[in-house]
């Protein structure tokens, strides 16, 4: 299945563009699509941005399937053609 990813603020810049499209497998969930991301640019990140120490979305990233915000431990699955926006924080005056 394909999804649609949408970058904002810092992560844009890092990875490079605004959206992004990832193949998974069937029945894939945010958790894997995130684990995706982390794998395919984690060069790019040089640390991440997206995940603590101890595996888990950072507190800070918002993430959103669709117009739903979802958190990290839902194990939230996806469908093809679905599109996730992460959020991350911005700063500025």
């Amino acid at each position: 299945m394909r999804v649609r990813v949408e970058f904002t603020a810092q992560l844009r810049q890092v990875v490079g563009c605004a959206s992004k499209e990832y193949e998974l497998p069937s029945g894939a969930t945010v958790q894997d699509l995130i684990s995706e991301i982390e794998q395919r640019h984690v060069d790019d990140m040089s640390g991440s941005l997206l995940l603590e120490e101890s595996a888990r979305l950072k507190p800070s990233i918002l993430l959103f399937v669709g117009e739903r915000q979802v958190t990290w431990s839902e194990e939230t699955p996806l469908s093809d053609g679905d599109e996730v926006t992460l959020l991350s924080p911005i700063s500025g005056g």
